[in-house]
């Protein structure tokens, strides 16, 4: 018989794992018996996430745009949960307008958000990761990525980003 998949002892640390798709990884992970760490802007909605999420599930208020903060964050997590094993780079935004109407602000900022984000906080996780020889980051994109989907431009470009520094960071790491 098949042992259950187990990642007891594990930490994950969940962006954007207060709301929607992140909230459902943060129970996923907690079922299979990681402790995990979710990740948001606003500190009620992750408070109320990890109320329902229950015992082994912790939360960090982090704005993943404010990049200056993503070394701070990670060293603290490390330093009050143990290394994070698991990163799941979940958070996101996106802006359904024609390309024509998308401005250099909101284009720059969705690929702030959705790409230079995911890098500075793989990164640096990575280093930890890399340090005790182990780790898995998970990074989640779109099927916008793939296909000529209208009115996400900037979404659509972010997100085929990821693409091109998984491959990079395969090969690297």
């Amino acid at each position: 018989m098949q042992q259950p998949f187990s990642l007891q002892g594990r930490v994950a640390l969940i962006t954007g794992g207060g709301t929607g798709i992140g909230f459902d990884i943060a129970k996923c992970f907690l079922a299979s018996g990681a402790t995990v760490i979710i990740t948001g802007r606003r500190e009620d909605v992750l408070k109320e996430a990890v109320a329902n999420l229950g015992a082994g599930a912790h939360y960090a208020v982090n704005d993943v745009a404010d990049l200056s903060l993503t070394a701070a964050l990670v060293d603290e997590l490390a330093k009050k949960h143990g290394n994070i094993d698991i990163l799941v780079n979940n958070a996101g935004i996106n802006m359904k307008r024609p390309a024509v109407e998308v401005s250099d602000a909101d284009f720059a900022n969705i690929i702030n958000v959705n790409l230079n984000a995911v890098f500075a906080l793989t990164r640096e996780v990575g280093k930890h990761m890399l340090d005790k020889g182990k780790g898995s980051i998970i990074m989640i994109s779109s099927m916008a990525a793939y296909y000529g989907i209208d009115r996400v431009a900037a979404y659509a470009s972010s997100k085929t980003g990821i693409y091109g520094l998984v491959r990079v960071l395969a090969s690297e790491w």
